[in-house]
């Protein structure tokens, strides 16, 4: 059986755009496993019935196409929790919406899912009007929901619960002193983890002293959804640099971190196997300097290794090639952009635009923004990417064969 406090590392698929299909997401979860990472959180948010049609359960099809991926990810020692955006429309104050979201994470539950998390990013702050006389405020109406479904469950050891406020720039006038932070962290039950980005959506840096200022207002260490490689805002940029910028021993202030990667499955080989080794490392009492993580060590041997699934034949949900049934170490660093403020206008736009979305296994072709938006977000995404190196002629562009 899994600790009970197990620092939670892995991978969060929460991007907009079309999901990752099943040989995709089992292929992942063989990553995983050889770079010893631990949690998988399935949130894609143009899965139809993980948001827009939140309400909805599943087929008989999808119910087997999901117990599979929950046995799959179990089978190799990892955490498949479960999330549900239900922000967008409900009505925390109507009991047949709340029986509604009991029967649709029951349901889940049923196919062996044992960790949940419930998703208010990316929302409006209002309420209706029957909401506004039942709650005193919005942070009252999403915890006092969360804290009956977190109950309902049986209270799992793994439960989260993302908040309307994730990030620091997001908070009101700040992070310490957040009235909406604030009722999360009185009236939200103990032993619920809190989902956070850091200080801005994209995080160029996690500093221990603003997770020290974020664990005090929330009463408990957050976990970090990290968006250092997310590129649904502007899908013309892949990232495929090493993971960075976060010191390992910011895992005394934290109960995980899970990485929100490219929404193109094979850009997020050296990312995650580097992420790997960043875990690797934090487990570890580490006096040696040779053993201490280091993102160009990490970048190197994930090259190497990448070198080599290349040469493989090819397998399900690849692109490229059959993983490697050997476990290297891994390190890493990643080219992180401080692009972050341009992306929380992008998903604020996308959580209320009426764009494309897919069934849990879509083979539809992904969604797009409305053409002038992406050239908003393109042009902001240039400025903020502006001090990485471009790609030097004659030498291969990255990810190419």
């Amino acid at each position: 059986r899994m600790e009970e406090r197990q620092f939670l590392c892995g991978v969060v698929e929460g991007f907009y755009g079309r999901p990752w299909s099943m040989d995709q997401r089992k292929v992942l979860f063989q990553w995983m496993q050889l770079w010893g990472l631990n949690t998988y959180l399935y949130g894609p948010k143009d899965d139809l019935k993980h948001r827009l049609l939140w309400r909805e359960v599943y087929s008989p099809e999808e119910e087997a196409q999901l117990r599979t991926l929950i046995a799959e990810a179990q089978s190799r020692g990892l955490r498949f929790v479960y999330a549900l955006s239900p922000g967008q429309d409900i009505v925390f104050s109507s009991s047949c919406d709340l029986t509604l979201l009991k029967r649709k994470l029951k349901q889940v539950s049923d196919l062996g899912c044992q960790a949940f998390a419930i998703l208010f990013d990316d929302i409006d702050h209002s309420m209706c009007q029957a909401d506004s006389e039942a709650f005193t405020s919005f942070a009252h109406a999403q915890v006092t929901v969360t804290n009956e479904i977190y109950r309902f469950l049986g209270e799992p050891d793994v439960f989260l619960f993302c908040p309307t406020e994730y990030c620091g720039s997001l908070c009101s006038p700040s992070a310490s002193k957040s009235p909406y932070l604030q009722t999360v962290g009185e009236d939200l039950l103990p032993d619920i983890t809190v989902i956070w980005t850091g200080s801005k959506v994209i995080s160029r840096k996690l500093s221990l002293d603003c997770l020290a200022e974020v664990e005090s207002v929330l009463q408990r260490p957050p976990l970090i959804w990290d968006n250092l490689h997310a590129n649904d805002y502007d899908s013309r940029r892949l990232f495929l640099g090493p993971f960075k910028g976060r010191d390992p021993q910011i895992r005394s202030h934290l109960r995980g971190l899970l990485l929100n990667p490219n929404c193109e499955f094979e850009a997020n080989y050296i990312p995650l196997h580097t992420l790997g080794d960043w875990h690797r490392t934090g487990k570890e009492d580490v006096n040696d300097e040779a053993c201490e993580y280091c993102p160009e060590r990490a970048l190197t041997a994930a090259l190497t290794d990448w070198m080599e699934e290349l040469n493989q034949p090819l397998q399900a949900g690849r692109q490229t090639a059959r993983t490697d049934h050997r476990a290297s170490l891994a390190s890493s660093r990643s080219k992180a952009p401080d692009r972050s403020d341009c992306v929380s206008t992008f998903r604020a736009n996308a959580a209320v635009a009426k764009l494309p979305v897919f069934p849990l296994n879509s083979s539809s072709p992904p969604s797009s923004p409305p053409l002038g938006k992406v050239e908003r977000e393109a042009r902001e995404g240039e400025k903020m990417r502006s001090h990485q190196q471009p790609h030097q002629p004659g030498q291969p562009l990255p990810g190419t064969r």
